[in-house]
């Protein structure tokens, strides 16, 4: 039941369409990412929002998060980028201790191995690296520690070539403790 303008009741139905999503940008390092299917997303408070800058409008937002979202990114970045339509869906959930996360970077792993490896940097000073499959299944692989502050900025370079086969990238982070160290990680040649 629902009154109309005059104060009468009358049963029907009543249409509800959404309008506008409205959500503002964390103010935190890192939080916007520009995907290859030319969407762009960022933290809004608890959730994900995702952003078509064609349109100029938010079209969905993606809540779950039990704090506040400090990085998002795109994989596959620019670096690989593909065609096509972006489907959304959550694979993994990470946990990583109580200091917060503020920088990320994902890349796959040189070579044909369909595996992708994840950095992720914060207020405790080391760099996480995470492997995984493109359909989740993270793994923590190890903790780099050479920073002496919190990590501000992390990425990763296109595959390195060498004899014609892709066998290292280079993993860049960027600490307040004003220092920027450059990682490579290399095949394992058995």
């Amino acid at each position: 039941m629902y009154t109309n303008n005059s104060g009468n009741s009358s049963e029907g139905e009543v249409e509800v369409k959404r309008l506008f999503i409205g959500a503002g940008c964390n103010r935190i390092v890192n939080n916007v990412s520009w995907g290859a299917c030319d969407l762009v997303s960022f933290g809004a408070q608890n959730a994900v929002a995702i952003f078509c800058p064609k349109t100029a409008q938010i079209l969905i937002t993606l809540p779950g998060h039990k704090a506040s979202v400090n990085c998002t990114h795109w994989i596959p970045s620019n670096k690989f980028a593909f065609r096509g339509e972006c489907k959304l869906s959550c694979v993994e959930t990470l946990f990583v201790g109580s200091k917060p996360m503020v920088s990320l970077s994902l890349a796959e792993l040189p070579g044909n191995s369909g595996y992708i490896v994840l950095a992720m940097g914060g207020l405790d000073s080391k760099v996480h690296l995470y492997c995984g499959e493109r359909t989740g299944k993270f793994i923590h692989a190890c903790e780099l520690k050479a920073h002496t502050d919190w990590i501000r900025s992390l990425d990763f370079s296109l595959p390195i070539f060498m004899d014609g086969e892709a066998n290292s990238i280079l993993l860049v982070s960027s600490s307040q403790d004003k220092g920027i160290r450059i990682w490579k990680m290399a095949l394992r040649v058995p």
